[in-house]
């Protein structure tokens, strides 16, 4: 079976709130911790063009509408994106998709920003290197790309059925300095100090200015 195949099942009977995105019951207390120490690692969003992958109930949504000109919003289960459409769709300049990310066709240099949150572990190997490619070509020049995921299975109950691959960082940082340059690797501090895991991770590279 496909690990899509899998995902999708694993995620459709989920309830769309905060604890069921993060997988565990302090969903609703490290939330806001988490967010605000993500997007301080963020460009400045003024007049920019996000494209956020893997948004689930929307919980960076409405942190990009305050402050960038466009945003395209996209996740792959149905109830997801309509609950992120009901907390944001007053934001007149959010577009909001229900999409396999593999599905998705975007022009070439139309982002000024990709924020990605726990998407490349839920594909598999020759997906991950296919969409960097996607990725990069997406991106304008000098554009960044920001992504967070699990690189451990320290969760602090066991997570039935899980889907995921947990990769290396290593992994990450090797495959996605080509084609674009590596600015950070970090762990989330909230995790660690929350799950004592320091394996939840984030990286921020930026495509190269022809």
């Amino acid at each position: 079976m496909r690990r899509r195949d899998r995902t999708y099942p694993f995620w459709k009977k989920r309830e769309a709130n905060v604890c069921n995105m993060f997988l565990a019951e302090e969903g609703e207390e490290i939330d806001a911790l988490e967010r605000k120490e993500l997007l301080s690692h963020l460009p400045d969003l003024r007049a920019k063009k996000v494209l956020e992958l893997a948004s689930g109930i929307g919980r960076y949504t409405a942190e990009f509408a305050r402050k960038a000109s466009e945003v395209v919003t996209v996740d792959f289960i149905d109830h997801f994106v309509e609950k992120n459409r009901r907390k944001n769709g007053h934001f007149s300049n959010v577009q909001f998709l229900c999409k396999d990310v593999m599905d998705l066709d975007f022009a070439d240099a139309e982002f000024d920003l990709i924020f990605i949150n726990w998407l490349f572990m839920y594909l598999e190997d020759h997906e991950v290197e296919q969409l960097r490619w996607r990725l990069c070509s997406w991106l304008k020049g000098g554009g960044c790309l920001f992504f967070r995921e699990s690189c451990s299975i320290k969760f602090k109950a066991p997570v039935v059925h899980d889907p995921a691959t947990y990769r290396t960082v290593h992994f990450y940082t090797h495959l996605f300095s080509d084609p674009l340059h590596f600015i950070k690797e970090e762990s989330v501090k909230v995790s660690i100090n929350t799950f004592a895991n320091p394996l939840q991770c984030f990286w921020l590279f930026k495509k190269p200015t022809i």
